[in-house]
């Protein structure tokens, strides 16, 4: 077969005898003379027209000459591998005129010569073997140009006179009359720019340059010989001693790394990982181990690596996080694994050894580190840290390698001692180079608290740390002192340590900083921050009313959070002994802000449920009258989905409910008509939270006069009563049930812990009321179910022989049907038979009308319809005849899997059954009576009707009557009788 090599000389023979390059005089005499028997050896010759190639160029290379150029530099690098050396700096000369501008023939030409510029790419990378620093320096410069797009120049549509000239001299000649692009046609906006800088990027990513410029940076810091495998087949050479240009021993690893080499290829790795595609490449090639490497060896702060280094690791973990937030989708694991590890640069940092390297450089940034460019560069290491911290993997590296450790030292020191260095010399930091009040010191202030609190919350040894070194009570100090306080109190030690004053906009700043880490602290040091006082401290400022606005609604916000996440009795205790219930009282007053009234009722809520003495507090404070007046404003105002209302239907609940003063404090001031306004407008959700709230009222004699009495605005000409409100609901709850198990993952349970609370404080009572066997919701939204120890044996069993079947149908797989186990017709079991029998809103609207008396009933529903009439009865029995159909189940269960309870529970499971049977025959009953009374009193109403016609027509026959036999009509008759 024939060679590349060969096909290549053919291919270029035949392209130096065509006429259309009769332009590239100088590319054709020199490839003649190397083609040339008698003119092939002389290196004299070849070394002049190589002069002449550049010297015919100088103003720039021409895309359409790619192709013979890729040729000419691989004739350079032969002569020079021959021990030419004389070629040295025709090469030099040569790739320096590729970092000048391209020169274009038309618009858009490098589109089409991507695939030539590639194979130049290509070339000119696999140079970077010749050990000099010139060559390397110009290579590296070149590439570096090119990734930016500096090298193509965007064209302009409308040509300019001198860029016509330059048409005119391409097609005179390539001579001194020739221009360059650049300097004759305007550029045009910065989007052509990045489409040219995307388009550069490209052919570098598919010309594999980036492979050759990892493995050049892996022998430059590793300084071993240096081998060059080119792409074409068979071309495996060592580099061959050049004298005093070409270096073949490698010099030491000190020399190599202080050279301007290798800062002008971190420049390149630092413009390239800004395109996604090859900073992927980057990584999964190894570079970012090389960049560690290189940061490890690095021993001031002034070094010149610092800044390309963490330019580079920012751009690439920044990269990288904006596309795993995508969530892109894979078709193997091994996809998966590349994109998420092989690629990912974060993954690759999180080791012990980076760690260990970005924090040294920390480390001796903030030691040493005075100058505002030193800080600046010490915040970007911190950026770096911190969006590597992302990774729990790296919060894990952090705590072993001591850096959460020094990092809370740092952000303690101004609080307390200063700290030591990290390996626990004596030397210490000098705390003023990161506490002045400079914005380079704040900001690393700023990033310090957040670095801290966001690895606290991931890693659970690194909040025994911050325990350890006091660090919320850092935090509280900025919350609970105001500015002059702080002021006050840090002077002195100011004074005498020699450090910054924060001002006031940068104390505001780190106050709310502060209060936004202890919120994100919230669910994981509560009893922590009970110890040291938080709680306390929260209350007092909130007292001492010496803060407002958004200030006032975070420190809110916080004390909900931390009531919240540590509620229990012990705390319940505490606050009610510093009356903490009066605050929150005071801050329902409507004049306060939407996130300070909801996250008041929550305190309220949480500190007064199920304490008797809270509520006192509560009740005494005019606490029940605020809450009415929060519902009586959101529901004017129609915002009733708004959190201010939701919050105060809970504190209803929570801090009214079961006292028997404030029930009727609220019932006094019509807080049942309020509630049932807010019905007629709210959601099915919050519906379900406001009839809990009248399921707990209803047991309260005195909820009877304000309910009946209750009538709602006019809705298209029609005004409805509370019962008509009510049963509108459960009709609407049939047509919504189907929706709800569509739309809910978990089968139709959509009910949230408020939701299916509804036994509540007087469950008991209610049960009472009804002496029905039937048990409440549970506060995991749990849905309702007969409550005996029959049932809990028969669940039992039922759940095991349904394991049994379903065990017995994956083992016996096969096509046919058992005979034995052939199911009933009329009966289809299913895997989940005591799940989500009870619809929560028709249950707490039945238990709502079995707490009222059957007079209140019986006189109200003269104003409904025969249809709400018919609902009505079903409704009030909904739960009995609920539960029977859940023993029925039951019993057709037990017959379908072939299991006999014992006489007992048989007998518990017929009389429940018969009970449902006779309690749906009542309500048939009722349902025809009420349907028969209503066609009675149509029948009667038409017999009415046609009464009233009959009298009618009587009437006006009567009158003809009268009118024809009255005297005055027998006068008129005679005066015509008589004649004229």
């Amino acid at each position: 077969m024939t060679s590349r090599e060969e096909v290549d000389d053919a291919k270029f023979k035949a392209l130096c005898q065509d006429q259309q390059y009769s332009t590239m005089n100088p590319f054709i005499k020199l490839f003649k003379s190397l083609s040339d028997p008698q003119t092939a050896t002389v290196s004299s010759r070849h070394l002049a027209l190589a002069r002449n190639v550049v010297y015919q160029n100088e103003i720039g290379w021409k895309i359409e000459s790619f192709q013979l150029l890729n040729k000419f530099f691989q004739l350079l690098r032969d002569k020079l591998l021959n021990d030419e050396l004389e070629f040295l700096p025709i090469l030099h000369d040569a790739i320096e005129l590729c970092c000048k501008p391209f020169l274009r023939s038309r618009s858009n030409e490098e589109l089409a010569a991507s695939e030539m510029m590639g194979e130049l790419l290509r070339t000119l990378s696999q140079l970077l073997v010749f050990q000099n620093r010139k060559t390397q320096t110009f290579i590296l410069e070149f590439l570096l140009r090119f990734n930016k797009g500096e090298c193509l120049c965007p064209i302009n549509t409308k040509l300019t006179a001198d860029a016509r000239s330059f048409l005119e001299a391409k097609e005179t000649g390539s001579g001194s009359n020739a221009c360059n692009m650049t300097d004759s046609i305007p550029r045009t906006n910065e989007e052509n720019i990045r489409r040219l800088q995307r388009h550069c990027q490209s052919v570098m990513r598919e010309s594999n340059v980036l492979q050759s410029i990892v493995q050049f940076f892996e022998a430059l810091i590793s300084c071993d010989p240096v081998f060059e495998t080119f792409h074409h087949p068979g071309c495996l050479m060592e580099s061959k001693s050049l004298g005093n240009e070409l270096i073949l021993n490698c010099a030491s690893s000190d020399q190599v790394r202080e050279t301007e080499i290798l800062y002008a290829l971190l420049n390149l790795i630092s413009e390239i990982s800004t395109h996604s595609p090859s900073a992927d490449d980057f990584v999964a090639l190894g570079g970012v181990r090389c960049l560690v490497m290189v940061l490890s060896t690095i021993k001031s702060p002034k070094h010149e690596y610092l800044y390309p280094l963490v330019s580079t690791f920012w751009t690439l973990l920044q990269s990288k996080k904006v596309e795993l937030e995508s969530k892109k989708t894979y078709l193997s694991r091994k996809e998966l694994l590349v994109y998420y590890r092989k690629q990912n640069a974060m993954y690759v940092l999180a080791e012990e050894s980076s760690v260990a390297a970005l924090m040294r450089i920390l480390v001796m940034l903030v030691q040493h580190g005075s100058r505002n460019q030193e800080k600046r560069l010490r915040n970007d290491y911190m950026i770096v840290i911190y969006m590597l911290s992302q990774r729990h993997r790296a919060t894990k590296c952090y705590q072993r390698v001591g850096l959460t450790s020094w990092l809370l030292s740092c952000a303690t020191a101004m609080e307390g001692a200063s700290i030591s260095s990290s390996d626990g010399s004596p030397n210490q930091t000098d705390v003023r180079n990161y506490t002045t009040t400079t914005e380079e010191d704040f900001e690393f202030k700023c990033i310090l608290w957040r670095l801290i609190a966001h690895t606290a919350c991931i890693n659970g040894e690194v909040r025994y740390e911050v325990i350890g070194f006091r660090f919320v009570e850092v935090m509280l100090q900025y919350v609970k002192a105001s500015f002059d306080e702080f002021e006050t109190k840090k002077q002195k030690k100011i004074r005498k340590r020699k450090l910054g004053m924060p001002s006031l906009q940068q104390y505001e700043t780190l106050r709310i900083l502060a209060i936004d880490i202890l919120s994100m602290w919230s669910s994981t040091l509560q009893v922590h921050f009970a110890e040291v006082g938080g709680h306390g401290v929260l209350l007092e400022l909130i007292e001492n009313s010496a803060i407002a606005g958004e200030l006032i609604d975070a420190v809110w916000k916080l004390f909900s959070q931390y009531v919240c996440s540590s509620s229990n009795v012990a705390l319940q205790d505490d606050m009610g002994s510093l009356k903490a219930v009066e605050p929150c009282v005071e801050a329902m007053d409507l004049s306060s802000s939407s996130d300070t009234i909801i996250s008041a009722l929550i305190v309220a809520s949480e500190l007064c449920r199920k304490h008797f003495v809270n509520r006192n507090q509560f009740r005494v404070a005019n606490g029940v009258h605020q809450i009415l007046m929060i519902l009586e404003h959101e529901c004017v105002r129609s915002r009733v989905e708004n959190g201010p209302f939701k919050a105060a239907i809970h504190a209803v609940r929570s801090c009214v409910i079961s006292d028997a003063m404030s029930e009727l404090i609220l019932l006094g001031e019509d807080g049942v008509a309020r509630i049932l306004d807010a019905m007629c407008v709210s959601s099915r959700a919050l519906r379900n939270q406001i009839l809990g709230v009248l399921v707990e009222l209803a047991v309260n004699p005195a909820f009877l006069p304000s309910f009946t009495s209750w009538k709602s605005p006019k809705d298209q000409g029609r005004t409805l009563n509370a019962f008509q409100l009510l049963l509108q609901m459960v009709e609407d709850v049939k047509y919504d049930k189907l929706c709800i198990e569509v739309d809910t993952p978990s089968g139709g349970n959509a009910t949230t812990q408020s939701d299916s609370e509804i036994d509540g404080n007087h469950s008991s009572q209610a049960i009472h009321v009804l002496s029905r066997s039937f048990s409440s919701l549970d506060q995991k939204g749990r849905s309702q179910r007969p409550s005996s120890a029959a049932f809990t044996r028969l669940e039992q069993a039922l759940e095991a022989a349904h394991f049994h079947e379903e065990l017995d149908q994956t083992v016996n797989y096969e096509q046919g049907c058992r005979i034995g186990n052939v199911p009933d017709s009329h009966f289809v079991p299913s895997t989940k038979p005591f799940k989500e029998q009870f619809d929560v809103s028709t249950t707490r609207v039945s238990t709502i009308f079995s707490l009222i008396s059957p007079e209140a009933l019986d006189a109200c529903t003269l104003e409904l319809s025969v249809h709400e009439r018919l609902l009505l009865e079903s409704v009030k029995e909904y739960i009995t005849l609920q539960n029977a159909k859940m023993w029925q189940r039951v019993h057709d269960t037990l017959h379908h899997v072939q299991i006999r309870p014992i006489h007992a529970d048989a007998i518990h499971i017929q009389k429940q059954i018969e009970s449902g049977k006779s309690t749906s025959i009542n309500v048939r009953r009722a349902q025809r009576s009420i349907i028969a009374q209503a066609k009675a009193s149509e029948t009667e109403e038409m017999e009415q009707f046609y009464d009233k016609i009959r009298q009618h027509r009587n009437q006006n026959i009567q009158a003809q009557y009268y009118q024809s036999t009255s005297p005055g009509s027998r006068r008129k008759l005679r005066s015509k009788d008589v004649p004229s």
